[in-house]
């Protein structure tokens, strides 16, 4: 058996705002599964470690090598209470530093410094993503199960608009669709109704027949 007990006593400072966390860009294995690597918006996690209610936050954020942004953060966080925070970029080119390193940090608290520095800032390094060049076709090739309702897909640009959707799909059929995009930041979402995925080794029977005749993904 193993016990743990935590206790908290006053908070040591009346106003420090902390980031605890970057999930985006972020090489690490937690965070690699589900957010990265991407080239949309930086998402970050500060956390309001001291007695008076956070209001405010001046975020500084930056590519090594790359340019400064600077964002305003305005919420209402007590002690020890989050919030993720989605950091605005002018567009990709913001990435195109040459480095994967990329470092956030809280300027101000409240409008002012506040008064432990040390929690301030937070650096990831992260892998860079697929560059392709642009111009050419690219094709999209879905290949659905035996539930083909339960299949989707979406195209997104780094804004969040859907270009591209199919849904409402037949059972064991091919789809493809052909593309020329624009340069830019793009994410295809496939999506499962049934929480299962296209193969599932537990389900063998939803697996399509067409996959298991080894028609090229």
């Amino acid at each position: 058996m193993n016990n743990q007990l935590v206790t908290y006593g006053a908070p040591n400072f009346d106003l420090d705002a902390a980031i605890v966390k970057i999930l985006k860009p972020n090489g690490d294995e937690a965070s690699e599964i589900r957010f990265n690597p991407a080239c949309t918006y930086p998402e970050i996690v500060i956390q309001n470690n001291g007695s008076t209610t956070l209001s405010s936050a001046d975020i500084e954020y930056y590519i090594d090598g790359g340019e400064n942004v600077v964002y305003t953060w305005n919420g209402s966080l007590e002690f020890l209470q989050q919030d993720t925070i989605i950091l605005p970029i002018d567009d990709i080119t913001f990435w195109m530093s040459g480095s994967n390193t990329f470092n956030a940090n809280i300027l101000t608290a409240n409008g002012i410094q506040d008064e432990y520095g040390y929690n301030n800032s937070y650096s990831s390094s992260f892998e860079d993503i697929h560059v392709y060049p642009e111009g050419n076709t690219y094709t999209i090739k879905l290949i659905t199960n035996n539930y083909g309702f339960q299949n989707s897909y979406t195209l997104e640009d780094i804004n969040g608009t859907i270009i591209l959707e199919r849904n409402n799909l037949d059972n064991n059929t091919i789809y493809e669709d052909n593309l020329q995009l624009l340069a830019g930041c793009y994410k295809l979402n496939i999506i499962d109704s049934g929480d299962n995925g296209l193969e599932f080794w537990h389900q063998p029977n939803q697996q399509s027949a067409l996959r298991r005749g080894n028609v090229p993904r």
